[in-house]
């Protein structure tokens, strides 16, 4: 608990979001089945949520780059240096989780 308090001052309002948005993404993936459904309700996990897969996919790995460009121009300030270090390792976290939940699907999906 006391880690994510900690987390959650060092990353901020966005990061927080991001975050909470790719932990929804990754918790449904279970209901998105084995094929797109393209009428009714069903097509929201099916079609909508594996649609924004690969937006979370790639925002998750932008915000990492950015944390690691800030951590490597932190220089002198050893809390900034860990603080960004922290947040890097949590967005490979959550790209990996997010790949590998979603992975079964697309693979269903887009093999021929």
């Amino acid at each position: 608990m006391q880690l994510a308090v900690t987390y959650a001052r060092e990353a901020g309002v966005l990061r927080i979001m991001l975050a909470m948005l790719a932990i929804a993404v990754i918790a449904s993936a279970p209901f998105a089945g084995d094929h797109a459904i393209t009428e009714g309700w069903a097509m929201i996990p099916t079609v909508v949520v594996p649609a924004t897969v690969p937006i979370v996919f790639f925002v998750l790995w932008l915000d990492a780059l950015m944390a690691a460009v800030f951590r490597a121009d932190a220089v002198d300030d050893e809390v900034r240096r860990v603080r960004f270090g922290n947040i890097v390792k949590a967005d490979i976290i959550l790209v990996s989780v997010l790949t590998l939940s979603w992975l079964p699907y697309f693979y269903s999906v887009l093999a021929v």
